[in-house]
């Protein structure tokens, strides 16, 4: 900044500087070299003293060094140390304590809520499938059985009515055979074993023996006739009553209002798709269910309705439908007559 000093600064005063020496030949494999007039022998040994480097600094100038204060810095730095490594340990502890509440503690947290409720979850469906409740299933209702019921058939070209069938005709004797039957028969209807024979009167007629008369069969009574039925076959009807052939069949009239109604069925007729036990049976217009199956006294495959009004019978290549029309009877009369008409079928 200033060319020369300013006047009020000290002038540092200068030596005058030694005069140079000429350089000294060294020693050396080759010969002798020069060797630095600023080296000097040491005495007494020959070698060469060291040059001083410093020789040229100006010995007058004061020497100024400071002095610090070890022994204080000494004590201060233990201290420092420490509290450098406790803020340090702070701070350790702090980020520690931030990074295990925000990253481990919520993680857990979190897997808590996950996984706790997983039973629920097994409950509650998604919100895209509704419960839907399905109510127990409920017994189908049985539907109630009508009372038995009888199917009068009326003589052909008449449409059939179902009729309730009627109580039994009155039985004085309590043998079997109702009172009109009884005087058909020719047997007391006051007294169970006409003959006295040891057989109750309805009992011999249902084995087709005469109930009048002791060890005689009804095919020998001059009580009943014999009736063809159908090409081959006949049957046993009282002498009091008559038979008439029908479009269907043949009728047999009692003189009362209940008729024995006969449809007489061929094989030859039958259709191509049906067994000819099947077909008679289609034919009767009762369910296989309440027909019960026999075999007749002429050893013909049979059956019988539940109410015992209606009879299939299968004769070789002709079948018969018996049936029992009540019509406006007020009773069932005739139901020993009934099983001997049937019976007696044969050819």
């Amino acid at each position: 900044m200033f060319d020369t000093p300013p006047s009020n600064l000290p002038v540092e005063p200068t030596q005058p500087k030694p005069p140079l020496t000429p350089p000294v030949p060294l020693l050396t494999k080759e010969g002798l070299g020069e060797v630095s007039p600023n080296v000097d022998k040491v005495p007494g040994t020959g070698k060469k003293e060291p040059e001083d480097i410093f020789a040229e600094l100006d010995k007058s100038a004061p020497a100024t060094t400071t002095v610090r204060p070890v022994v204080e810095e000494s004590r201060r730095s233990p201290i420092k140390i420490i509290i450098l490594l406790v803020l340090i340990l702070a701070v350790v502890g702090l980020i520690g304590g931030a990074i295990w509440y925000f990253f481990v503690r919520s993680s857990s947290v979190a897997t808590e809520k996950t996984v706790a409720p997983s039973s629920a979850q097994a409950v509650v469906p998604a919100e895209s499938e509704p419960i839907v409740e399905v109510p127990p299933a409920l017994p189908e209702p049985q539907p109630e059985i009508p009372p038995p019921v009888s199917i009068t058939t009326p003589a052909p070209n008449e449409s059939s009515e179902v009729a309730v069938v009627p109580p039994n005709g009155v039985d004085s004797d309590g043998d079997g055979l109702t009172d009109a039957e009884e005087t058909i028969f020719g047997t007391d209807k006051s007294v169970t074993d006409s003959d006295g024979d040891g057989f109750a009167d309805g009992s011999e007629a249902k084995s087709l023996y005469d109930p009048a008369i002791a060890k005689t069969k009804l095919a020998s009574s001059d009580r009943f006739q014999t009736v063809k039925i159908g090409s081959v076959n006949s049957a046993l009807i009282p002498e009091t009553w008559t038979s008439a052939e029908t479009e269907v069949g043949i009728t047999i009239n009692t003189y009362t209002p209940a008729l024995f109604l006969i449809s007489i069925l061929s094989l030859a007729d039958k259709p191509d798709d049906l067994t000819f036990e099947n077909w008679v049976l289609s034919e009767s217009a009762l369910p296989v269910s309440e027909l019960t199956p026999f075999t007749t006294s002429a050893g013909y495959n049979a059956w019988r309705s539940s109410d015992g009004l209606v009879t299939v019978v299968i004769a070789g290549a002709e079948a018969f439908i018996v049936r029992y029309g009540v019509n406006d009877a007020a009773s069932v009369d005739f139901r020993a007559l009934y099983g001997m008409f049937v019976d007696t079928l044969k050819e």
